[in-house]
């Protein structure tokens, strides 16, 4: 994961916490995944891969575990785009954007 990614994520789960919420996600069934783009910008390599599927997706209260949204019963279903990057001499991808919905 990069660091601008980490930060994004942690500032959202800094959110949470400070509300007192917890986001869960659960039996997650990616049903496809393909690469959708790959190219390379300077010394980099990026990648960008389609991610469909279905998950439990919900937000609880902490002190009582009310599900606030989302649901813990329905399935809802996903398509994102998860986009990679590395370095054009490295072995390893890092996680460095997602872009999608939940419906």
């Amino acid at each position: 994961m990069t660091p601008e990614m980490h930060a994004a994520l942690q500032a959202r789960c800094d959110q949470l916490r400070a509300a007192k919420q917890s986001n869960r996600i659960e039996k997650i069934d990616i049903t496809s995944a393909a690469v959708e783009d790959a190219w390379e910008e300077r010394d980099r390599e990026f990648a960008t891969v389609r991610l469909c599927g279905t998950l439990f997706d919900y937000t609880v209260d902490d002190a009582t575990g009310t599900v606030l949204d989302g649901s813990k019963t329905a399935a809802q279903r996903f398509e994102e785009r998860w986009t990679f990057v590395r370095a054009a001499d490295a072995r390893a991808w890092r996680l460095a954007g997602i872009d999608g919905s939940v419906s």
